[in-house]
């Protein structure tokens, strides 16, 4: 394929590319902190900076400030770093998944362009930009993008370490961003992509791939020691007992039994196989796309040849293992959430470019099969934004935004009927992304409020403010319950800092605080416990009241 004369159309990629990421900054905002992830892993990022401690995590765990040893510190000096250039806000809690993000297609895109072509990087790119659960994760805080950010720049330089040397040092470098957020797992992940992809090509040509003989194994090593021992033998010394805390219950015990000693909560108990559920909706509009498109190329061809054509093709075969690496780890867990699927997402998007580039080779799907599968998705997106915009309404969301998601849902549904619309697919895969991010855009406008009111405390704890007057003390008590969004808002209050703490239920009755805040679900405890509080007002689903 020639390269040069796909070079036009970069202005149209990048503007696409560029119009997703602006899309997600001025998201950001929205919604409140979430409890319970966001809201904790906001408040350890917090309470490092407050304590000025860069080697320890911390958090407040109902009620108890203590050292947290269950993640190390990579992304939380990522946070501490943009509170201190931006504040302690909602967005600079979220921007270091934003620019994880943003390094990670970046990551994809030089792999795609190194082997295959500028225009399939593009596309990679932009399918993994688009896909719901990139889209969403980059805008959260999460550690499972950082993670990602690691495990992709591993899993990329490998590919290209028989090219260059200086490919071989970034895998260890990789590994080791990885190890310092989420621990040994990123090497573990890795080894799940590039282990069955050698062993294979080990078997088909009788030789192990080039890209093992080439990596600098001694130097990158030492480079991947430098880089994580440091901080893991800091953190021994500081908190004695953690690196068997961490290395076994964290990384090894949840693989073994489902109570496996978690000291911060209660873990995700997942039925056996979800791992391969998450990965439909995290890849949604792509996944239906390509899923459809297999098996139309399924009935043109045997199984026997299709599964020989794969293991016969390298790069496919290496995006394909890397696709599959976080659902088959995750069927020896027990306990995990939708967010661990994350590395796996771009490996789906460089198993799209390298499909539509053979594609491009071989014409093994019909064009207008391909463009009626686009013409589809972008019908159900439009059908998605307009139900999505009804649906708003009933959660108080703004007027405004809710129209506006009713007409561009409208004129979507129209364009779909344009004839030629999707007769380019490169161009169609760039146009059906950014509509992909305005629908996603919508989404989160729709129901910040929504989620706001029912999944963080911000508004509760601002409302409890304005019930006393401004300057003055105000402690906050939350029975039953204690949400971490609480301990990061809280400290930051238009109006004075509120304190807050969790109130057992033998102090309900005289508690140690002003007001109590109590979820709308725990009201009967509340009345059987304590009956007669006075209600002074109700945001969302808490309900504040008198504490005596």
């Amino acid at each position: 394929m020639n390269k040069t004369k796909l070079l036009p159309r970069t202005p149209l990629f990048l503007a696409v590319l560029a119009t997703i990421v602006l899309l997600r900054l001025f998201t950001l905002p929205t919604p409140d902190l979430i409890d319970s992830t966001e809201g904790r892993y906001a408040s350890v990022a917090k309470l490092m900076l407050d304590r000025d401690d860069w080697v320890t995590p911390w958090i407040n765990f109902k009620g108890d400030v203590k050292p947290y040893l269950g993640k190390p510190p990579l992304h939380f000096w990522l946070m501490d770093t943009a509170y201190l250039l931006l504040g302690q806000n909602n967005f600079a809690a979220r921007i270091p998944g934003v620019v994880s993000a943003v390094g990670i297609g970046m990551s994809i895109w030089l792999l795609c362009a190194s082997l295959l072509s500028t225009e399939a990087a593009f596309i990679a790119a932009i399918v993994l930009a688009s896909s719901c659960g990139f889209f969403f994760l980059s805008g959260a805080v999460v550690l499972d993008v950082t993670l990602t950010l690691g495990i992709t720049i591993a899993c990329a330089s490998f590919l290209l370490a028989d090219r260059s040397r200086r490919a071989g040092y970034l895998f260890f470098a990789g590994l080791g961003l990885g190890v310092l957020v989420k621990g040994p797992l990123a090497c573990v992940l890795a080894g799940f992509t590039i282990a069955p992809w050698a062993l294979i090509q080990k078997i088909q040509t009788k030789q192990w791939p080039e890209q093992l003989k080439k990596l600098p194994w001694i130097t990158g090593f030492l480079l991947f020691v430098a880089i994580v021992a440091p901080w893991y033998i800091w953190a021994e010394l500081r908190n004695p007992g953690f690196l068997e805390y961490f290395l076994w219950n964290e990384n090894f015990g949840r693989y073994m039994k489902s109570d496996y000693g978690d000291e911060y909560g209660t873990g995700h108990r997942q039925v056996f196989g979800t791992g391969w559920a998450f990965m439909v909706p995290a890849l949604f509009p792509w996944s239906l796309i390509v899923l459809g498109l297999l098996i139309c190329a399924r009935k043109a061809t045997s199984l026997p040849t299709l599964i020989r054509g794969i293991s016969s093709d390298s790069l496919l075969l290496y995006s394909l293992t890397w696709t599959v690496s976080c659902p088959v780890l995750l069927m020896a867990a027990k306990q995990y959430t939708a967010t661990y699927i994350t590395s796996s997402l771009p490996g789906f998007a460089v198993l799209t470019a390298v499909l539509w580039t053979r594609q491009s080779e071989k014409r093994w799907l019909r064009e207008q099969t391909v463009s009626n599968a686009l013409r589809a998705t972008t019908a159900l997106l439009g059908l998605i934004l307009l139900i999505g915009a009804i649906v708003s309404f009933q959660y108080g969301s703004g007027a405004v935004a809710s129209s506006a998601a009713v007409a561009l849902g409208v004129l979507t549904l129209i364009s779909v009927g344009s004839a030629g619309r999707f007769t380019d697919v490169a161009s169609s895969v760039a146009r059906l992304g950014s509509l992909t991010c305005v629908v996603f855009t919508f989404v989160v406008l729709c129901y910040g409020n929504h989620i706001s009111l029912q999944r963080s405390t911000r508004k509760a704890l601002q409302q409890a403010r304005n019930l006393v007057p401004t300057g003055v003390p105000l402690k906050v008590g939350f029975p039953f319950y204690f949400p971490f969004s609480a301990t990061f808002y809280g400290p930051l209050m238009q109006g004075g800092a509120i304190s807050v703490s969790p109130v057992a239920d033998t102090d309900i009755q005289n508690p140690n605080v002003d007001l109590l805040i109590v979820r709308q679900r725990n009201l009967d405890r509340l009345q059987a416990i304590a009956p007669g509080k006075e209600l002074l007002g109700e945001v969302g689903q808490w309900k504040i009241f008198k504490a005596k």
